[in-house]
C-alpha cells in the first residue's frame, strides 16, 4: 500500500465547528477517492482547571436592521450542513471522550475515525452524556462487538477492551496527550477547533471549499476528473487544459525491498499494446499527448533515479533532460548520444561484466554482473525509488525476475499493429503458474487518454 496522505485535526467534541469538520472529512475521503489519515489530536476547550464562561448578554439591535449570519451559519451554510436539534448536556467536561480515543488509537488504531464519528454522532445526533466514563463505555463495547470488526480490534476483543478503557479512563493514563486551551493550545499552534494541517499549513474553522482547494495542491490535483467523479476538484466545470494539467494524484510508495530499491516503470502505448509509432530509432513524442508528457514529468520528479537501457536513450530527443537527478543507462556497446541534455546532471553509465564499451572519462561508470547486484549497488547509494524507462527488452528481464513492483501506464487512442513491433515488455513468454498479477491503485482520464497505475500483487 502506498503511504496516506496523513492530515492532523485538533478538535473537541464539545465544538459545533467540530461536528461540521467531522463531514468535511468523510467528504475529502469521498471525493478524492485516495487515501487518507486523519489524526484526531484532543484539544479540550473547558479543561477543569477552567471555569465554564457566563453567556453575554446580547447586544441590543436597532429594530429596523435586517439580520445577518455569523460565521458559524455561514459556514453551515457553505457545506450544508446542520446541527441537529436535540437536547445536549450542558456543562460537560470532554477529557474522557478525548482520552477515549487515544484508548482506540493503541487498541484499534485502524478504527478510530468511525469510532471519532461514533462519539460525535452520540453527542450531536442524541444528546448522549459522552464525558461519562459509562457512556463511552457503551460506544465501545458495542464497537469492538460489530461483526465488522477490524483484525487489529478482534486481537483485543479477549481482553474485554471495554473494561479496559475504563480502567484506563478511570486512571486517566492519556492525560498528558490531550492538550488544554488556552494557553497549551497556543503554543502548539492551535488557536481554535477544528484547525486541519494540510501540506504544513494549517487551517481552522474552513468552509470545505477551503480545505478541498489545500489537499488538492498536496496531491497535485490541477483540475481534472478523476475516477468517474463527476465533480471537478478544483471546481465544477473547470476544463482539463495546458494550463490545468492532470496528475497522478498520490506519488507515495511503499518502502523499498530489501536489497534493491523500490522499482516502477512508465510507458505509454497504443490501445493494441505497441509502444512506437514509428521505427525503432525514431523519438516517440507523437505517441502520448501533451498530458502524458506531463504526467511523465511528474512520475520522473517523484523517483531518486531513472534506468533505462541504451536504445530508448538513442532514440530519445537530445533535449531530453528527465526530471530525476540521477541517470542510468545501460549499455554493453557504449554506443551513447553523450551530447545529449540526458548527460547534464549526474550520469551513470552501467556496463554488463564481460562488456567493454569506451566510454568518456568524465562519466561515471558502474560494472555488474546481474541486474539484482546493479539494484543492489543502486540502493547502496540511496536510491530508494527507481523508476524504469525501458525499453522492452530491459523491462521483460525485470519482470522475469519479479522485480518490477509497479506500473504507470497510458493508454493512448491509436492502432499500430505489427508483429514485430515492440510492446511494453517482450522477452521470454511466463508459464501459467508464473503469471503476475497487479491491481489498480489509481486511474485517470483525460479526454481520449487513460492513465492508470498498477501495483503487483503479493
Amino acid at each position: 500500500m502506498a503511504e496516506p496522505l496523513v492530515i492532523p485535526i485538533a478538535h473537541d467534541f464539545l465544538c459545533p465547528w467540530c461536528w461540521v469538520g467531522l463531514f468535511q472529512v468523510k467528504r475529502l475521503k469521498a471525493e478524492f477517492g485516495v487515501e487518507f489519515k486523519f489524526e484526531w489530536r484532543g484539544h479540550e476547550l473547558i479543561p477543569e482547571e477552567l471555569d465554564w464562561p457566563e453567556p453575554k448578554a446580547p447586544m441590543p439591535e436597532p429594530s429596523n436592521k435586517p439580520p445577518i449570519l455569523s460565521r458559524f451559519e455561514f459556514l453551515k451554510l457553505m457545506d450544508g450542513i446542520e446541527v441537529p436539534n436535540v437536547e445536549r448536556p450542558k456543562r460537560m467536561r470532554m477529557h474522557y471522550a478525548l482520552e477515549a480515543v487515544e484508548y482506540i488509537k493503541e487498541h484499534a488504531p485502524d478504527r478510530v475515525e468511525e469510532f471519532v464519528e461514533a462519539v460525535y454522532r452520540a453527542y450531536w445526533e442524541r444528546g448522549e452524556r459522552i464525558g461519562d466514563i459509562d457512556v463511552l463505555e457503551g460506544i465501545a463495547a458495542a464497537f469492538f462487538g460489530s461483526d465488522a470488526a477490524s483484525a487489529g480490534a478482534a486481537e483485543h476483543r479477549a481482553a474485554q477492551p471495554d473494561e479496559s478503557l475504563r480502567t484506563a479512563l478511570e486512571e486517566r493514563r492519556y492525560r498528558d496527550r490531550i492538550i488544554h486551551f488556552d494557553a497549551p493550545s497556543y503554543a502548539a499552534g492551535i488557536y481554535n477547533v477544528p484547525t486541519f494541517e494540510i501540506g504544513g499549513k494549517r487551517y481552522a474553522e474552513q468552509p470545505y471549499v477551503v480545505l478541498k482547494k489545500a489537499v488538492g495542491e498536496v496531491l497535485g490535483y490541477l483540475g481534472v476528473e478523476v475516477l468517474g467523479s463527476n465533480d471537478f476538484l478544483l471546481g465544477a466545470g473547470a476544463a482539463a487544459s495546458p494550463e490545468n494539467a492532470a496528475r497522478y494524484p498520490t506519488l507515495r510508495f511503499p518502502p523499498s525491498p530489501a536489497g534493491r530499491p523500490y522499482l516502477y516503470i512508465n510507458m505509454v502505448a497504443t490501445i493494441d499494446g505497441k509502444i512506437i509509432l514509428g521505427g525503432r530509432d525514431e523519438p516517440v513524442v507523437d505517441l502520448g499527448s501533451e498530458t502524458d508528457h506531463r504526467i511523465m514529468k511528474q512520475i520522473e520528479a517523484a523517483s531518486d533515479a531513472v534506468l533505462l537501457g541504451a536504445q530508448t536513450l538513442r532514440a530519445a530527443k537530445p533535449s531530453w533532460n528527465p526530471k530525476a537527478r540521477t541517470r542510468v543507462v545501460i549499455t554493453s556497446s557504449g554506443n551513447l548520444p553523450y551530447g545529449s541534455c540526458f548527460f547534464s546532471e549526474t550520469p551513470v553509465v552501467a556496463i554488463p561484466e564481460g562488456s567493454h564499451p569506451r566510454i568518456p572519462g568524465q562519466i561515471e561508470t558502474l560494472r555488474f554482473g546481474s541486474l539484482e547486484g546493479l539494484l543492489a549497488a543502486l540502493q547502496a547509494r540511496g536510491i530508494a525509488k527507481l523508476l524504469v524507462l525501458g525499453g522492452s527488452n530491459l523491462n521483460a528481464q525485470l519482470f522475469e525476475f519479479g522485480l518490477i513492483d509497479e506500473i504507470f501506464l497510458t493508454v493512448a487512442p491509436k492502432i499500430k499493429l505489427g508483429k514485430d513491433v515492440p510492446t511494453i515488455a517482450d522477452g521470454n513468454a511466463l508459464p501459467r503458474e508464473s503469471i503476475q498479477n497487479y491491481s489498480i491503485v489509481e486511474e485517470i482520464r483525460v479526454e481520449d487518454e487513460i492513465f492508470v497505475r498498477y501495483r503487483r500483487k503479493q
